[in-house]
């Protein structure tokens, strides 16, 4: 675990002072770091499904292009596009041809507190044979790169910076009450929302996050070696020595409790023919902590805090809620 602690705080001092070597200029580098939901609100005009979907997918092709992380659907922060339809028209042709012309309004802000960071529109015609395909022609042709989007998105970004800094503490509060429940997971998700170019809050965040992650691999390891102690003794055959070794193989080996996992599978495998299908990927764990490679063992913990925030994320049921009224 020392090892571990003071090859973490190498990578975070270096993190740190990249954060740091960047100026208040906002480029595209810094974007990936903000996460954003692009959400579809109730309208006027009543999109179809279809036109919905395409229309979010427009925007976080938006998003994209300057480097912002969309369609996070747990993110406080939002883009939300309404569509206003300026005019319609049916061509007395046949066949008859539907032509809309809409202007497209973008809303960012923070959509749990309610509060508009800034707003820009975008006029496009579509033409289709029927009303959604012109809709779709109208959504198609929407610019996603401009100088006016790019107003528009630093200017919520420069918001969005100034909520991490003067709710930093608040942000680590709340973590810090999710761990002393032993809710790591939800502790680390919500330390991990903090972006790397809010400097200061992201060291506090970062290092805090650690912790809580060392704290979780350590208890994961004592519940799983319990578990494959107790599949063992109930069943000493192929099925259980499998069962068993499936669990151990989930255990961290820079724990405290790796060591008695290789005690417990030595013992299994000199009981069991068999060979264990999980054997072969714990062995390679016994085999980067024998050696120290470090590189490779902070790519898993690396994949590890990732998967612990996604899973997070996956695993909340609550519908967030978000307040948009009165941002048009």
């Amino acid at each position: 675990m020392k090892r571990i602690t003071l090859l973490l705080s190498a990578l975070l001092f270096t993190s740190v002072q990249l954060c740091f070597s960047q100026n208040s200029t906002v480029n595209a580098g810094d974007y990936d770091r903000i996460a954003l939901n692009v959400y579809i609100p109730d309208q006027a005009e009543k999109l179809s499904d279809i036109s919905s979907k395409f229309l979010k997918d427009k925007v976080n092709q938006m998003l994209a292009n300057y480097g912002l992380s969309g369609d996070n659907s747990s993110a406080r922060f939002i883009v939300a596009p309404v569509v206003t339809i300026l005019s319609k028209e049916i061509t007395p042709t046949s066949p008859a041809m539907t032509i809309i012309d809409m202007q497209i309004s973008l809303y960012i802000g923070d959509g749990i507190n309610g509060v508009k960071f800034g707003g820009t529109s975008i006029s496009v015609k579509g033409v289709g044979a029927n009303e959604t395909k012109a809709y779709n022609d109208a959504i198609k042709k929407m610019k996603t790169k401009d100088q006016s989007l790019q107003e528009f998105l630093e200017s919520g970004k420069k918001k969005i910076l100034e909520y991490y800094t003067d709710q930093c503490e608040f942000i680590l509060s709340d973590a810090q009450n999710l761990s002393n429940v032993n809710d790591f997971e939800g502790a680390i998700y919500t330390l991990n929302q903090v972006p790397t170019v809010c400097k200061e809050c992201y060291f506090k965040a970062n290092k805090l996050a650690q912790q809580f992650y060392e704290k979780n691999q350590d208890r994961n390891c004592k519940i799983k070696l319990n578990q494959a102690e107790n599949y063992w003794s109930a069943n000493p055959n192929s099925q259980g020595a499998n069962q068993a070794a499936e669990l151990l193989n989930e255990i961290d080996p820079q724990t405290s409790c790796f060591e008695s996992a290789k005690v417990l599978m030595k013992s299994i495998k000199s009981k069991i023919q068999n060979k264990l299908e999980a054997d072969e990927k714990f062995q390679r764990k016994v085999e980067l902590m024998e050696l120290n490679n470090k590189a490779e063992l902070e790519k898993e913990r690396i994949k590890a805090l990732r998967d612990i925030s996604v899973a997070y994320a996956k695993s909340r049921t609550t519908t967030i809620i978000y307040k948009v009224r009165g941002w048009w």
